[in-house]
């Protein structure tokens, strides 16, 4: 199969803006484009501007992916590819940061597919996910 053309970016909304409550919430699996450079996962933070988004600090939002090399035959183990952040407003040198952004760059082999589960303790929150692959 051919290469996808280098540098193309497609953004997804795979987690629409909404409240979710405490728990577990699955997504995927999802096949991954031929030529994957760069995966990213963009969470919406609390900000003066839209405080309504991840406001409590209280909140603790866990992604858990998974990544399969071979069509979805087998994943990489679960708390492999984890994170885990708190919510409210969230700073980097004074200015705001109105998403958290996961990154994965793959080099040489590249996944074709993943799956994910987001945890959220002390919810409810209100947020939404999009990912961002690179080519």
């Amino acid at each position: 199969m051919p290469k996808a053309q280098a540098g193309v970016i497609t953004k997804t909304r795979s987690v629409p803006l909404g409240t979710y409550p405490s728990g577990t919430h699955n997504f995927g699996p999802l096949s991954l484009v031929n030529g994957l450079n760069n995966f990213d996962i963009r969470i919406g933070r609390c900000t003066t501007a839209d405080p309504t988004i991840w406001a409590n600090e209280a909140t603790l939002v866990t992604i858990d992916l998974q990544f399969s090399y071979d069509a979805g035959a087998t994943w990489t183990p679960v708390g492999t590819n984890s994170w885990t952040g708190s919510g409210g407003i969230k700073t980097i040198r004074g200015v705001e940061l109105p998403e958290e952004i996961l990154s994965w760059g793959f080099s040489p082999d590249e996944p074709n597919a993943m799956k994910g589960t987001i945890t959220v303790a002390n919810g409810p929150i209100k947020t939404y996910m999009d990912v961002t692959i690179e080519t």
